[in-house]
Protein backbone atom coordinates (compact mmCIF):
# COMPACT_ATOMS: atom_id res chain seq x y z
CA UNK A 1 0.00 0.00 0.00
CA UNK A 2 2.87 2.35 0.83
CA UNK A 3 4.36 1.83 -2.66
CA UNK A 4 1.07 2.66 -4.36
CA UNK A 5 0.74 5.87 -2.33
CA UNK A 6 4.30 6.86 -3.21
CA UNK A 7 3.57 6.20 -6.88
CA UNK A 8 0.33 8.22 -6.77
CA UNK A 9 2.17 11.04 -4.99
CA UNK A 10 4.86 11.02 -7.69
CA UNK A 11 2.21 11.10 -10.43
CA UNK A 12 0.43 13.96 -8.66
CA UNK A 13 3.67 15.95 -8.33
CA UNK A 14 4.34 15.41 -12.03
CA UNK A 15 0.87 16.66 -12.98
CA UNK A 16 1.14 19.71 -10.70
CA UNK A 17 4.62 20.49 -12.01
CA UNK A 18 3.46 20.12 -15.62
CA UNK A 19 0.74 22.80 -15.45
CA UNK A 20 3.10 25.82 -15.54
CA UNK A 21 4.69 24.43 -18.70
CA UNK A 22 1.26 23.79 -20.21
CA UNK A 23 0.18 27.36 -19.33
CA UNK A 24 3.34 28.76 -20.99
CA UNK A 25 2.66 26.64 -24.08
CA UNK A 26 -0.93 27.85 -24.34
CA UNK A 27 0.19 31.45 -23.83
CA UNK A 28 2.76 31.06 -26.59
CA UNK A 29 0.19 29.52 -28.95
CA UNK A 30 -2.35 32.29 -28.31
CA UNK A 31 0.26 35.02 -28.86
CA UNK A 32 1.48 33.31 -32.03
CA UNK A 33 -2.08 32.97 -33.34
CA UNK A 34 -2.82 36.63 -32.57
CA UNK A 35 0.41 37.69 -34.30
CA UNK A 36 -0.44 35.68 -37.41
CA UNK A 37 -3.96 37.10 -37.43
CA UNK A 38 -2.64 40.66 -37.11
CA UNK A 39 -0.15 40.04 -39.94
CA UNK A 40 -2.99 38.73 -42.10
CA UNK A 41 -5.11 41.80 -41.42
CA UNK A 42 -2.19 44.08 -42.27
CA UNK A 43 -1.58 42.19 -45.51
CA UNK A 44 -5.27 42.41 -46.38
CA UNK A 45 -5.42 46.16 -45.76
CA UNK A 46 -2.17 46.67 -47.68
CA UNK A 47 -3.65 44.86 -50.69
CA UNK A 48 -6.46 47.43 -51.02
CA UNK A 49 -5.59 49.77 -53.90
CA UNK A 50 -5.36 53.51 -53.30
CA UNK A 51 -8.20 55.43 -55.01
CA UNK A 52 -7.34 57.96 -57.70
CA UNK A 53 -8.73 60.94 -55.78
CA UNK A 54 -6.30 60.23 -52.92
CA UNK A 55 -3.34 60.15 -55.30
CA UNK A 56 -4.41 63.54 -56.67
CA UNK A 57 -4.80 65.07 -53.19
CA UNK A 58 -1.40 66.79 -53.46
CA UNK A 59 -2.80 69.26 -55.97
CA UNK A 60 -5.76 70.00 -53.72
CA UNK A 61 -3.56 70.57 -50.68
CA UNK A 62 -1.30 72.97 -52.55
CA UNK A 63 -4.36 75.05 -53.56
CA UNK A 64 -5.22 75.84 -49.90
CA UNK A 65 -4.21 79.43 -49.00
CA UNK A 66 -1.63 80.14 -46.30
CA UNK A 67 -4.21 81.83 -44.06
CA UNK A 68 -6.16 78.57 -43.83
CA UNK A 69 -3.01 76.66 -42.86
CA UNK A 70 -2.27 79.28 -40.19
CA UNK A 71 -5.80 78.97 -38.76
CA UNK A 72 -5.64 75.16 -38.80
CA UNK A 73 -2.36 75.34 -36.90
CA UNK A 74 -3.73 77.78 -34.32
CA UNK A 75 -6.82 75.67 -33.55
CA UNK A 76 -4.73 72.45 -33.54
CA UNK A 77 -6.79 70.88 -36.32
CA UNK A 78 -4.42 67.92 -36.63
CA UNK A 79 -4.83 66.92 -32.96
CA UNK A 80 -8.60 67.47 -33.03
CA UNK A 81 -9.03 65.34 -36.13
CA UNK A 82 -7.05 62.51 -34.52
CA UNK A 83 -9.21 62.66 -31.38
CA UNK A 84 -12.48 62.67 -33.33
CA UNK A 85 -11.43 59.77 -35.56
CA UNK A 86 -10.28 57.76 -32.53
CA UNK A 87 -13.62 58.39 -30.82
CA UNK A 88 -15.53 57.23 -33.91
CA UNK A 89 -13.40 54.10 -34.13
CA UNK A 90 -14.00 53.30 -30.46
CA UNK A 91 -17.74 53.90 -30.91
CA UNK A 92 -17.79 51.55 -33.88
CA UNK A 93 -15.95 48.85 -31.94
CA UNK A 94 -18.26 49.13 -28.95
CA UNK A 95 -21.53 49.21 -30.90
CA UNK A 96 -21.05 47.32 -34.12
CA UNK A 97 -18.83 44.55 -32.80
CA UNK A 98 -20.45 43.40 -29.52
CA UNK A 99 -18.32 40.26 -29.32
CA UNK A 100 -15.14 42.25 -29.83
CA UNK A 101 -14.79 43.17 -26.13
Amino acid sequence: MHTVLNWLNAVWQFVVGFFPYLAKLLEHLVLKLFGELADGIVALVSAIPVPDFVQNAGGLVSAVPASVWWFADVVQFKFGLAVVLSAYLLRFCLRALPGFF
